[in-house]
């Protein structure tokens, strides 16, 4: 419990000593945990402690603790994030790519893709039109809190039509229902929690969860 992502990498690399077959460490956590993770798909539900999230509240800026300015990242269990990255980067980028539903302009987790592309791609179209005196505007859209417009029900719908399995979509939404929300700043950890069933519901993925902008 409360194992982050970078522990399991941790865990699993190899250690450059010899084992005997069955007996590698890092082979037998793997095993557990795609134990784990085969059982929660095929019954539709996870580990008790895939719904206890520690939500970190981070200031944007420093000393601005207005709400709009507040930055929320989940802490989702390490083997459910691993869940999370494996069906939607790879199963749905798979489709996408396949299929050709992406625009030439999508440059997220894609192949071949980087985003100092996109800056350098910018600066030429602004370098051109001062060059050559074309008047140019350019809009840009950060929209405010959009990982947490993202409606569930919504992205189920679209997350079957990019091929993640039936099962995968209702483990997640189950688990999501049922997550209780922990406040952790720099004061600690709140003693009480928020959830589904006594505040509106919770929508979006929010930062750092492994389906982040893809769900």
């Amino acid at each position: 419990e409360e194992i982050h992502l970078g522990h399991y990498k941790a865990l699993l690399t190899a250690d450059g000593i010899e084992h005997k077959q069955g007996e590698d460490p890092a082979e037998l956590i793997w095993e557990i945990i795609f134990t784990i993770l085969n059982a929660s798909i095929s019954c539709g539900k996870g580990p008790a402690r895939w719904e206890k999230v520690r939500q970190i509240i981070m200031e944007k800026t420093s000393g601005d603790n207005r709400i709009h300015r507040i930055r929320r990242i989940n802490t989702y269990e390490a083997d459910y994030n691993l869940l999370l990255k494996f069906f939607w980067p790879k199963q749905a980028n798979y489709r996408e790519e396949k299929e050709e539903t992406m625009v030439n302009n999508q440059y997220g987790r894609r192949k071949n893709k980087r985003s100092n592309e996109v800056a350098f791609i910018n600066e030429m179209i602004l370098e051109y039109h001062r060059i050559t005196y074309i008047p140019i505007t350019i809009t840009q859209h950060d929209n405010a809190a959009c990982f947490d417009r993202i409606v569930s029900n919504i992205t189920t719908l679209a997350n079957r039509k990019f091929n993640i399995p039936q099962k995968v979509c209702k483990l997640v939404s189950n688990t999501k229902n049922n997550m209780k929300y922990q406040v952790l700043t720099h004061f600690g950890t709140s003693v009480r929690s928020y959830d589904h069933e006594k505040h509106p519901k919770v929508h979006g993925s929010v930062q750092e969860a492994g389906n982040a902008g893809m769900e």
